[in-house]
């Protein structure tokens, strides 16, 4: 069991080959820890885990100073706190590399985003070019196939990636958005934000089937394009609603993001207005169908009368009967 040691946080540095993230102390899940740290201190239990500082030149152990491998969030909230000391684990012969995949490995105590992951691996593919991408998926501890998923972060465009890091796209649509080509995703984008997940890889999945079907028939080009999707004038409304509510919480001086809300109000504000035509024949089926129900439970309703009428005279004459014969027998 290795030693866990108080070292001067002075001395421990943030890693820069390897590292999976920035710091992210705008998270709730920073904050927490944070608060925790400075109200019951500093949990011993969990050393952060560091590995000697190399010269870059000389290669030689720089004596005294240290790198983070884990705990670069809890290292940020000690100092914060003014502290002086630290508990750490020293792993003095770790190499870059496994210190870059011991990172990977353990740094979730903070969400790592897709794009970090991304990075993470991009670079470390870069590093080790003779590694297929099963080797660098083993040694990480993950599959080939969420390996590659996450690989094609780098097929997804600037529109998209930014939607991706402000959390309007999830993980499962940012990646069935990344099997469309990227001059085509900037039509997609909308839907990936507003549509649950299953409908949004649905119209992808169709959308995909379509063009396949085309090319099977030869067709010397395929011109991609969105399937429009058909909403209620209530849905509508709801878009709208969330629309305006959106603009106006919005600065107008962000002129570009303004710009963006606007034209979706405008988007919005159009799929509310339907044919006067196609409103008038809606409405008059409704009445249609509005008239015929009162018809049918008047219908019921003179039936039900109607058996009601019956039973009475079909009772009235079996009392008749009766009395007739109690009249015959009194004269008898």
């Amino acid at each position: 069991m290795q030693q866990i040691v108080m070292l001067p946080i002075s001395k421990v540095h943030n890693a820069e080959i390897g590292k999976i993230r920035p710091l992210h102390t705008e998270l709730p899940q920073y904050q927490n820890l944070k608060k925790t740290i400075a109200t019951v201190g500093y949990n011993g239990a969990y050393p952060i885990l560091v590995r000697p500082m190399i010269d870059p030149i000389t290669k030689a152990v720089i004596p005294g100073e240290y790198l983070i491998v884990n705990g670069q969030h809890r290292h940020h909230i000690m100092t914060e706190l003014g502290a002086k000391e630290i508990p750490a684990v020293i792993n003095d012969k770790m190499t870059d590399e496994e210190a870059a995949i011991c990172m990977y490995q353990l740094n979730e105590s903070v969400p790592t985003k897709l794009s970090e992951k991304h990075e993470h691996f991009k670079s470390f593919c870069a590093r080790n070019p003779g590694m297929t991408q099963e080797d660098v998926a083993e040694i990480h501890g993950i599959s080939p196939q969420e390996l590659g998923k996450i690989l094609k972060f780098d097929r997804l465009n600037d529109q998209a990636k930014a939607l991706v890091e402000q959390g309007k796209i999830p993980t499962t649509k940012a990646l069935a958005l990344a099997t469309v080509p990227t001059e085509f995703q900037e039509q997609f984008l909308e839907r990936a934000v507003t549509d649950d997940t299953k409908t949004f890889v649905q119209t992808i999945q169709d959308h995909k089937k379509e063009i396949a079907v085309a090319k099977r028939k030869g067709a010397a080009t395929v011109e991609e394009k969105v399937v429009p999707k058909l909403v209620s004038l209530a849905e509508a409304k709801i878009i709208l609603e969330k629309a305006l509510r959106e603009l106006k919480a919005a600065s107008p001086d962000n002129v570009e993001e303004y710009a963006k809300l606007t034209g979706r109000k405008d988007m919005c504000e159009e799929m509310m207005q339907v044919d006067p035509h196609t409103l008038a024949y809606k409405e008059a089926v409704k009445e249609q169908e509005k008239t015929e129900k009162a018809l049918a439970a008047a219908r019921k309703k003179r039936m039900e009368q109607d058996k009601a009428i019956k039973e009475l005279e079909a009772k009235k004459a079996k009392q008749d009967s009766e009395e007739a014969e109690v009249e015959e027998l009194s004269i008898a």
